[in-house]
């Protein structure tokens, strides 16, 4: 086998087998939304979501505007799965996947009746 094509089922295994982790320390702060991805292409947000933005706070808890819609409560991360749970009132109001996460990005799918498609970007806001 050549080194390029054990180097890519090297990956496609670490990928497959969830040995790539998120690190939780980095989602840390404040992170407003940059936009919509739909088929690989990035869609800046509407103008009622412009301002949206959540902030994780290190105790699990957490501040989001969406739409003008202030939402308070706690979020949870299953690191096995890289599922994100948004609790408000002790139920799930929102629940999706990180797809990626770097210190100045974070990109998450929604489980969102009518966004089966779309991934959701955001940018970590200016400290």
């Amino acid at each position: 086998m050549t080194g390029i094509l054990k180097g890519s089922l090297a990956l496609i295994w670490v990928v497959l087998s969830g040995i790539v982790k998120i690190d939780t320390k980095q989602m840390k702060g404040t992170w407003i939304l940059k936009g919509y991805e739909v088929q690989g292409k990035v869609y800046p947000p509407e103008t009622a979501a412009q301002k949206d933005f959540i902030t994780f706070f290190t105790q699990g808890t957490f501040c989001s505007v969406s739409e003008g819609e202030k939402e308070v409560g706690h979020w949870k991360f299953n690191e096995q799965t890289s599922v994100l749970r948004m609790l408000v009132n002790g139920k799930v109001h929102l629940e999706g996947s990180i797809v990626h996460l770097t210190a100045t990005t974070l990109v998450v799918h929604w489980e969102v009746a009518g966004l089966e498609e779309v991934n959701v970007h955001y940018k970590r806001a200016v400290q």
